[in-house]
């Protein structure tokens, strides 16, 4: 098992950042090559995408599916034994195609491997209410 190149709270805060300046190649450095998301299948961008270029695709969808959004951690842990961290998180946001306002809670677990993400599972509470909102 690799030992981490930074703490995983500080990957976290680095992804954060690199989502809100929308900067492709600051998203990748953060990402493994191999890298695999597993999306919620409730939501328009669900599904399995690979590698660094997968990622951004699913990062382009929800920029694309969502605007003023605000992301609250309402938990977080993390196992530096197994590389690994989980994340809870309240979003706010506006459905860009019909300008609902939605609330929902979106639950993360990672993995990592030399200190990038390797492996993602995504999910979002209440997807029929955001597919809803998305429709109007």
């Amino acid at each position: 098992m690799s030992t981490p190149a930074m703490p995983m709270s500080a990957w976290f805060a680095a992804m954060h950042k690199a989502m809100t300046s929308e900067d492709p190649e600051a998203l990748k450095a953060l990402i493994h090559p191999d890298f695999v998301l597993h999306e919620d299948p409730g939501v328009p961008y669900g599904g399995v995408f690979k590698g660094q270029e997968g990622f951004l695709k699913v990062a382009l969808a929800v920029r694309d599916t969502w605007c003023d959004q605000t992301l609250e951690r309402m938990h977080y842990s993390e196992s530096p034994e197994t590389n690994t961290a989980s994340i809870v998180l309240r979003m706010r946001a506006r459905a860009k195609p019909t300008g609902t306002l939605i609330e929902t809670y979106v639950s993360e677990i990672w993995s990592f491997r030399d200190g990038l993400g390797i492996e993602a599972y995504v999910w979002y509470w209440n997807t029929p209410e955001l597919i809803a909102a998305l429709k109007g």
